[in-house]
């Protein structure tokens, strides 16, 4: 199990929307990384997305380059305040809350919405941490890292491009 430092292509975060959201407004995250070449099993592939434990998530979306020949990848929410050098597969709140086995290696995938993949339409009011599994709010920490994890060994070579709307 290692950390996957993924090349940082650009990122834009905190663009403020007009939206309906709980508070009015909502934010808007969106992230593009360049994979490394090889991904062992559990492997963490990182973003630079950072969620409050307390925002609703309204949406995260997420395409993917052909990617590989065999492997899929989960997506779930990790220790935010962890270094990005020290995130190991152990500090995964919930490695697959919003998506699991998504396939990136039989072809390209267009921008897909993953927000109720693996959660039900009822969770749409509730908070991240609530989305995670978690029975409280954690006291240790005040964000998740949104991350994709590797379900076998594969080889990765491509761009993913990751977007998140949160509640302000």
């Amino acid at each position: 199990m290692a950390i996957i430092k993924s090349t940082k292509v650009t990122n834009q975060e905190n663009a403020l929307l007009n939206a309906h959201g709980q508070d009015g407004f909502s934010k808007h995250k969106t992230d593009l990384i360049l994979t490394p070449a090889i991904v062992a099993d559990n492997d963490v592939i990182v973003t630079n997305i950072l969620i409050p434990v307390d925002a609703p998530v309204w949406s995260i979306k997420a395409a993917f380059d052909d990617l590989g020949t065999a492997g899929d990848l989960n997506l779930g929410l990790y220790n935010g305040e962890t270094d990005v050098d020290d995130l190991v597969h152990g500090d995964a709140v919930d490695e697959d809350c919003f998506a699991v086995g998504i396939d990136v290696n039989a072809a390209a995938t267009a921008l897909t919405e993953y927000r109720f993949d693996a959660l039900d339409i009822d969770t749409a009011l509730e908070k991240a941490w609530e989305l995670a599994g978690l029975t409280a709010r954690p006291t240790t920490y005040n964000h998740f890292r949104v991350c994709f994890t590797a379900s076998q060994a594969t080889t990765l070579v491509g761009h993913i491009i990751i977007q998140c709307d949160i509640g302000a």
